[in-house]
């Protein structure tokens, strides 16, 4: 029988790591708490939102003028936008506590979704009426930022501008600063050109409506049931993995002893190497991924989000596999431990004691 669980613990060795390896990548992906920490440490501060804030503002401008020469103004507009200006609009479109809350709900629809058996759509509504209203009431601060970003405008410009009609459109941006009075009188008119561009979005998104008397398609249903099964090989199969390296010692053992001790160095080597894997996930996150990434020099962007996103995923498989090799290193030494002391105690079974010698 030991020839058949000598390898049987070999693959142990090998396969108990890598399963705890994708028991914590199943957590991120399907465990909501954990894809909430993933996304609210690591994207929401990264170039995704800059980047959503940029495809949203494009949208919402070029949805009030179709032609070629509102897309050109926009075009221009948004060429002369810097990062810090994207975050700055970021935050007055997107306020943290909303988009926190908006992406809590749309992972809790998933994880209800793939929870209820009989549930078809995901049952995800969202609120935009509270993103509406807080950027029309910022409308002043996110029209400054546009102009802050333009170059002044000459003497020539200004004149042209003062002539002009002072009702603010879509394609009479400016394509300078201008100066005061124009300035602030722009300014002003920040909130009725807001309100008309968000004036055709709709105040809720409602799944559940949009599907309402809907069938679910076949794909659909296959894909629930197939995320469904990966969720739950990831989530037990170090369970199954460990069974079976206990099962292999058992049938290698002749006894107690033998089966702690058969169970207690592989478990100890697995312990190990799953120790290992975490602490050098670590230490690439902090020393190497800024460097591997930073060669995506024609995107920045995405060389941002990418180490953004990779040293989350790092950091959040990595920390909980290093005290998952910690427990099992811990285990291990108990089981080898105990099996020395029934070694000790065969070996040495004690003095017997002569009662009538002592008087007893």
């Amino acid at each position: 029988m030991r020839l058949i669980a000598l390898p049987v613990l070999i693959l142990f060795v090998l396969a108990l790591p890598l399963s705890l390896v994708l028991r914590n990548m199943g957590a991120l992906i399907f465990d909501a708490d954990t894809t909430k920490a993933f996304v609210h440490d690591n994207l929401m501060d990264s170039e995704l939102a800059r980047s959503l804030a940029r495809r949203g503002a494009e949208q919402l401008l070029t949805s009030e003028q179709e032609g070629g020469t509102s897309q050109k103004v926009i075009t221009d507009l948004f060429g002369q936008l810097s990062e810090e200006d994207w975050r700055q609009i970021t935050e007055i479109i997107a306020p943290r506590a909303m988009l926190d809350q908006t992406l809590g709900e749309t992972i809790d629809a998933f994880t209800e979704w793939l929870d209820d058996a009989e549930a078809e759509f995901p049952s995800l509504s969202v609120d935009l009426s509270a993103w509406k209203a807080s950027t029309i009431d910022n409308a002043d601060e996110l029209v400054a930022v546009f102009l802050d970003a333009l170059p002044e405008c000459g003497q020539e410009a200004t004149q042209t501008m003062a002539q002009q009609s002072l009702i603010m459109q879509v394609e009479s941006l400016p394509s300078c600063r201008p100066p005061e009075p124009q300035y602030s009188q722009m300014i002003s008119q920040a909130g009725p050109l807001v309100a008309r561009m968000l004036e055709p979005a709709p105040d809720n998104f409602d799944l559940g409506q949009i599907t309402q008397g809907a069938e679910a398609p076949r794909e659909l249903i296959e894909l629930k049931t197939s995320l469904i099964q990966a969720r739950t090989w990831l989530a037990w199969g170090w369970v199954t993995v460990l069974a079976i390296g206990l099962l292999a010692a058992a049938l290698a053992a002749t006894g107690l002893r033998g089966f702690l001790t058969w169970a207690g160095w592989p478990l100890l080597l697995a312990g190990l190497i799953t120790l290992t894997l975490g602490l050098s996930m670590y230490v690439f996150n902090y020393r190497f991924l800024d460097q591997v990434f930073a060669l995506l020099e024609d995107s920045p962007a995405i060389s941002a989000l990418a180490a953004s996103a990779a040293g989350g995923m790092l950091q959040l498989v990595g920390g909980p596999l290093m005290l998952q090799g910690l427990i099992a290193a811990a285990l291990a030494a108990g089981c080898l431990l105990y099996a020395r002391a029934l070694h000790q105690k065969e070996i040495s079974p004690g003095i017997p004691i002569k009662r009538k010698r002592i008087g007893l």
